[in-house]
């Protein structure tokens, strides 16, 4: 090939940037441990320009990958390699240590938050039951109250009628000793004035001799007998007595049965009291305990929001860790 005067073969006209950027791109294609591929080699660099090119560039490759420089790009490479394995490694099992610490704190949290609810829910039971026994004894001891005030009233009633009862046997005992006292005294006068009656009048001559008043005639007279007069006014007398008992046992009966009636109300009024008193403390231990019912919802509703929230918390930073 003639191309002047003078002929002049430039390096890059056989081997130029081109081909060795081709060759070193396709270097682990070229060299696989001992396998030499020439023929990718060749196609690479569009073919050999002159005979014995491509064993020159294959022995030239073998020459520069035992040489110190590609040596110790190897063995940095091997270094590099380790150190990210090794580094990696590390990496993992400490995010793996971090992990179960922040898995073990979760689940600490998580019991001590159902302990603390266990606890709470507990103490609401036993102060619910307490005040349930207390409901329950205020009760007992109100209807003992009560039991011992009627059992109180009706002994009373008994004592008063078994005293009314007796006051009044007694007062007509004695009625009845004085109306027997009056008849003795009224009997004895009459006896007196019928043996005095002298003889000769106009009248009846009785059994002993005496001689009777013709308007006492009907009355037969004898010691142990009166005028009509006279038994008249012992009728009257007694009528009196026996009208005046009457009406002052009536006025008794009136004063009694009225002193009965305003006791009975009296009664009744301060058993009304004590059972408003108590229909009052009641509506009002109930009110309590809804107010304590409420308080404890909400505390437990917040208490819910509160462990989503801090659940939500560690979730995120586990994830966190993780990433």
């Amino acid at each position: 090939m003639h191309l002047g005067p003078k002929a002049e073969f430039i390096a890059s006209v056989f081997f130029g940037q081109d081909q060795a950027r081709a060759i070193v791109g396709s270097i682990d294609q070229i060299r696989r441990a001992d396998v030499h591929n020439t023929g990718l080699l060749e196609t690479l660099i569009g073919g050999q320009c002159f005979h014995g090119q491509v064993e020159f560039l294959d022995q030239a490759i073998s020459e520069w990958m035992d040489g110190d420089y590609y040596l110790l790009h190897l063995r940095q490479t091997a270094d590099l390699n380790r150190f990210i394995e090794t580094e990696g490694i590390r990496v993992r099992e400490a995010m793996a240590s971090e992990l179960a610490i922040l898995l073990a704190q979760s689940h600490a949290r998580r019991e001590a938050e159902k302990a603390k609810k266990a606890a709470t829910k507990a103490a609401a039971k036993a102060e619910v039951a307490a005040q349930k026994v207390a409901e329950r004894m205020a009760m007992a001891q109100d209807k003992a109250q009560e039991r011992a005030l009627l059992a109180a009233e009706k002994a009373a009633e008994r004592s008063r009628v078994a005293e009314a009862k007796k006051a009044a046997k007694l007062l007509a005992t004695r009625v009845r000793a004085t109306a027997k006292a009056g008849l003795d005294v009224t009997l004895a006068q009459g006896r007196s004035v019928s043996r005095v009656t002298p003889q000769g009048h106009d009248g009846i001559t009785g059994v002993n001799g005496r001689t009777l008043r013709s308007h006492e005639r009907g009355c037969i007279a004898n010691p142990n007998t009166m005028t009509l007069e006279m038994q008249r006014g012992v009728e009257k007398g007694i009528g009196r007595k026996e009208a005046g008992s009457a009406a002052d046992d009536e006025m008794d009966r009136f004063d009694k049965t009225e002193e009965w009636s305003n006791r009975r109300a009296a009664a009744d009024a301060n058993r009304h009291a004590v059972a408003d008193g108590k229909a009052q403390g009641i509506k009002r231990r109930r009110e309590e305990l809804a107010e304590n019912r409420s308080v404890a919802k909400k505390n437990h509703a917040q208490r819910q929001a509160s462990a989503v929230t801090y659940g939500k918390g560690v979730e995120e930073r586990s994830d966190r860790g993780r990433h």
